[in-house]
């Protein structure tokens, strides 16, 4: 569903910026001179239309306004043979977005009879999108190394190693976000342990948050540079499917920071 999401916005991306150019070079042709280019030897001639009948007039080597005028009849062509072009982009463009649906089976689900709707959709889902209901109450393997560091509680319950994590699933909770705590994965022959494996149901696809808390220690600030790479090289990057949030001892995490990663990234 991200993927069909992520379309219907380049495809009003592409309207916008094609409709735009339409527009300005409709605005261009109405500036520019009349008439084409014609190359017959040695010389030059602009060929134009007046009183019904067609004008070859010699564009001299000397002419001050040369140049100009060849650039001139140059946009004039390019943007002819561009407009129908561009014309029935945007009429393909406009039509798809009017008549494509996201497939979204819960939605679908929801306008069913009750009697349909606790039905297993799993096998309906296209590849890659992700049933909320099945994730939120699937088994996963959790990160068991040092259980005793685990001293705060969120406000739903779930034990974390830092008061910020608490912050942060706490206000998952609050919002109604499914979420997995130091889920184990492996990227790229490589077991990490996210802070945060997150739900976003809006694009039926998981996302990851990561609090780097030391970010003032050298040496955890290297190890977290780290980590973001081998995330990065294994297609989770910050701005897209990567929640990142750090704190110093002089700049605490705050639930401002908190509530806008939360209303950019997962809404």
């Amino acid at each position: 569903m991200y993927d069909q999401m992520r379309m219907m916005r380049l495809v009003d991306k592409e309207i916008a910026r094609t409709g735009a150019k339409i527009d300005w070079m409709e605005n261009k042709l109405t500036e520019l001179p009349e008439g084409s280019l014609l190359e017959r030897g040695d010389y030059l001639y602009r060929l134009h239309y007046e009183g019904g009948r067609q004008k070859h007039i010699i564009i001299p080597q000397g002419y001050m306004g040369r140049d100009e005028l060849i650039k001139d009849l140059c946009d004039r062509r390019y943007i002819s043979e561009a407009l129908p072009i561009l014309k029935e982009n945007l009429r393909c463009c406009r039509d798809f977005r009017d008549s494509f649906k996201i497939y979204d089976l819960k939605a679908m689900g929801a306008s069913l009879p009750r009697v349909y709707r606790d039905h297993d959709c799993s096998e309906l889902l296209l590849q890659g999108d992700i049933d909320p209901a099945a994730w939120a109450s699937a088994d996963y393997e959790c990160n068991k190394a040092y259980p005793e560091r685990k001293r705060y509680r969120s406000e739903g319950g779930v034990w974390v190693r830092s008061k910020s994590e608490a912050d942060i699933a706490t206000k998952l909770e609050q919002k109604g976000f499914s979420f997995r705590y130091e889920e184990m994965i492996c990227m790229g022959g490589r077991w990490m342990a996210p802070d945060f494996t997150i739900l976003c149901i809006v694009e039926r696809r998981v996302k990851y948050w990561e609090h780097f808390g030391m970010m003032d220690d050298p040496s955890y600030a290297a190890a977290a540079m780290d980590k973001l790479c081998h995330y990065a090289h294994n297609g989770i990057r910050m701005g897209d499917n990567l929640i990142v949030t750090w704190e110093t001892s002089e700049r605490p995490l705050l639930f401002d920071d908190i509530n806008d990663r939360i209303d950019s990234m997962l809404r």
